[in-house]
């Protein structure tokens, strides 16, 4: 998205446009600040110069020219075992629903049994999981590790 746009071009962007390859920046470069722009490198200071000219003629808000969800989401992407705090605030961001732990959930692949396609989440963190046979209580199998987009969400109970 960022490669996409050729910095001659910045000033002409919609604002929307803008917006989503300024959040891009801010998630691949969590560690850089707008106030810094000094600091960033050079085939990104246009993208910063750009920011700084929007805000200054009052079209970007602080809360766009700060974008800190995106840098926060970008830090939170580079975690290899996040806490469950840190998972549940990345979750905030994420357009698609939550899986939480006790959610009864369906497994996406093809089983004979449709039971055995039912399994209760008993450890989440931001993109997988693993669970219980709901029918057996039995662990599934954890070289199986649940990927989001492997499952869907049917129901909840306390666990």
């Amino acid at each position: 998205m960022i490669g996409a746009v050729p910095a001659a071009e910045l000033s002409d962007l919609p604002h929307a446009r803008f917006i989503s390859v300024w959040h891009a920046a801010a998630y691949l470069y969590p560690e850089l600040h707008p106030d810094g722009g000094q600091d960033w490198p050079e085939n990104l200071k246009p993208f910063v110069v750009e920011a700084w000219r929007r805000a200054e003629r009052g079209e970007l808000p602080d809360n766009e020219l700060y974008p800190s969800d995106a840098q926060w989401c970008g830090l939170c992407d580079r975690i290899a075992a996040p806490t469950v705090e840190e998972s549940t605030r990345r979750m905030q961001f994420v357009q698609r629903p939550m899986i939480r732990v006790g959610d009864v959930v369906r497994f996406r692949r093809p089983y004979a049994d449709e039971a055995k396609s039912l399994l209760v989440i008993t450890e989440w963190n931001i993109d997988r999981g693993y669970g219980k046979h709901l029918n057996t209580g039995m662990n599934f199998p954890p070289v199986q590790r649940l990927l989001f987009r492997d499952i869907e969400a049917v129901d909840h109970v306390d666990v």
